[in-house]
């Protein structure tokens, strides 16, 4: 077993690097179908890939915004990324898990640059019966109490449990997770933080490309 360092990866919400005070992406070409359920559908998180009646040719940019290679976006934040050609051609050369991209137009920014979206669900990768978890009472501070796992199904029941019976207080948490295969780039299954690797990182910062954050991922990681 050996431990590794992972990353994650968010978009830049920097208006030095996005040129944009609000996000790149604002909204839809057709705001006279605005809705509540319309911005609703677009901001939910979803569990498998997102389905053939998403408009994903209608959003629009902020005519200001500086054309990156991953866009700051109002819309399906929780389940990938808007990217550039140029990002997809990087990432051909490493291995991602559970990821699809579907063709895109964004007004004022795909005639600049063209774009895709990168949807990613979640990669069950965890091997739980090598994995370390707490409970923990965030309140008492008292001493976290080991707890045995098989699943992330049974990690969710298993704090919906905890609290309906001690309090929201009380919650798990990872103290060491081991994966079953390391990617270069995908969906942690407990949080849903996007997460790559160190040669990820390192093919990203040698480049050009712009408008992403990477961020060290604070656990325990081994393989």
């Amino acid at each position: 077993m050996t431990k590794i360092d992972i990353y994650e990866i968010k978009f830049s919400v920097d208006k030095t690097v996005t040129g944009s005070a609000d996000r790149q992406i604002l909204g839809f070409t057709d705001p006279e179908n605005d809705s509540p359920e319309r911005y609703s559908k677009y901001q939910e998180i979803y569990y498998d890939f997102i389905e053939g009646d998403f408009e994903m040719n209608k959003f629009s940019g902020d005519k200001v915004a500086i054309p990156t290679d991953m866009l700051s976006s109002n819309f399906l934040v929780m389940n990938g990324f808007f990217v550039s050609q140029a990002f997809v051609t990087l990432l051909e050369g490493f291995n991602i898990c559970g990821g699809k991209y579907r063709d895109v137009y964004i007004k004022y920014l795909s005639k600049k640059k063209g774009y895709k979206f990168l949807n990613l669900i979640m990669c069950p990768n965890i091997s739980f019966e090598e994995s370390s978890f707490f409970i923990e009472d965030e309140i008492n501070d008292e001493k976290p109490e080991e707890i045995k796992l098989s699943s992330v199904e049974d990690f969710v029941t298993s704090i919906n449990k905890l609290q309906n019976e001690k309090g929201y207080g009380f919650t798990i948490n990872p103290k060491k997770i081991v994966l079953k295969k390391m990617y270069d780039l995908f969906k942690y299954e407990i949080s849903g933080r996007f997460l790559i690797s160190e040669e990820l990182k390192s093919a990203l910062e040698k480049s050009e490309l712009s408008g992403y954050v990477i961020r060290p991922f604070k656990l325990d990681v081994f393989i």
